[in-house]
């Protein structure tokens, strides 16, 4: 019998992509976005749940990277190591984990950021975790007359 995984709150009820799906042409386009998150959410989850935070610190990956990753790397305590002269990056799974988080809490932020320039409210306060609280990460905010100001960060 197959054991019932845990469901993030915000996928009950929405539509999955199966796994082969995933690898198509086809799960790129926009109307799978909601379907690829919610993968996504119940692939970290399941990887949680089934390996321990020794098996998530002993395995890691090597990627090359862009020069992004200088300022990046500042976010990590541990788990990741980048060497610059090659342009690679090893990161444990612990880290790779931790980089989604730090990813989508940038990317909530710089889209509250495009709202306030429309004039728009924003809803939730973005935790103050990831690569858009490091110094150096581009936290201006235009403004209607073309200006753009400094985020004081302190």
């Amino acid at each position: 019998m197959r054991e019932k995984q845990p469901v993030h709150p915000g996928c009950r009820g929405k539509r999955t992509l199966q796994p082969h799906a995933l690898l198509s042409r086809s799960a790129t386009h926009f109307s799978h976005g909601p379907a690829l998150v919610c993968n996504g959410i119940v692939l970290i989850q399941r990887v949680l749940a089934q390996r321990s935070i020794g098996f998530l610190r002993r395995h890691t990956h090597e990627r090359t990277v862009g020069d992004h990753w200088r300022l990046m790397q500042q976010a990590y305590t541990s788990g990741l190591t980048l060497d610059e002269a090659s342009g690679k990056v090893v990161m444990t799974i612990e880290a790779t984990l931790r980089h989604i988080y730090f990813e989508e809490t940038t990317h909530l932020y710089n889209i509250q950021r495009l709202k306030r320039a429309q004039g728009l409210s924003t809803i939730v306060t973005v935790p103050r975790v990831g690569y858009w609280v490091l110094d150096g990460w581009d936290r201006s905010e235009p403004f209607s007359d073309g200006e753009r100001v400094e985020w004081n960060s302190r």
